[in-house]
């Protein structure tokens, strides 16, 4: 009777591990083959950056173009600079 139990724990162990490692193994090439996806995908993104041959992902908002406009008219040109002077130690006086 032992030798029944002993038996049927040795083979679920043993299925068990076989199980976990097929898993693992099909996991890794999953992985892998995720990750080379990525690469080929980001590879291509940065080469159509470098070229200049991106698309623009959505047209320009009309209104917020508008609102832009308004902003850029209202605010002035040149803002006023004031240059401050520093000691010997560099720092500002």
């Amino acid at each position: 009777m032992y030798y029944v139990i002993l038996a049927t724990i040795a083979l679920f162990g043993t299925l068990n591990a076989l199980l976990i490692w097929l898993y693992s193994k099909n996991l890794a090439k999953l992985t892998v083959s995720g990750l080379n996806h990525l690469d080929h995908q980001l590879a291509e993104a940065i080469k159509s950056v470098v070229e200049g041959n991106f698309e623009v992902p959505e047209p320009v908002n009309p209104l917020m173009s508008f609102i832009l406009e308004q902003m850029k008219a209202k605010t002035p040109h040149q803002p006023d600079i004031t240059l401050l002077s520093r000691d010997d130690q560099g720092k500002f006086a």
